[in-house]
């Protein structure tokens, strides 16, 4: 079930999306790698190809480094250090951005 497959990965990120790429992506719980796919596009998203669903997060338009954690089938994903349950909060330098995200069925190919 898809609920609880976890993914965290670094995002290095340039502007428009250009050039744009994710390291060190970790999969945790019932994700399943092989019907798994990840793609940055230009216009700044990040999208997540599961077997019938389609999941799309907003990245932000600007170059960075930053960490991303997501619980697939939730409404929001999370950028930067968001340890503290996944929630977004301040703690001195260190901040978390909730992004929405759009999801659905995947459209046949």
């Amino acid at each position: 079930m898809e609920l609880s497959c976890l993914l965290t990965m670094i995002l290095v990120l340039l502007p428009m999306g250009s050039g744009s790429r994710f390291e060190q992506q970790q999969l945790s719980g019932s994700c399943e790698s092989p019907d798994m796919s990840f793609v940055i596009t230009k216009k700044n998203y990040l999208v997540v190809d599961q077997a019938w669903s389609r999941y799309m997060i907003p990245l932000p338009p600007r170059e960075d480094r930053v960490r991303l954690t997501y619980r697939l089938g939730h409404e929001y994903a999370y950028l930067g250090s968001c340890a503290a349950g996944l929630r977004p909060y301040h703690y001195r330098d260190t901040t978390c951005q909730a992004v929405m995200v759009s999801m659905g069925p995947k459209e046949p190919v």
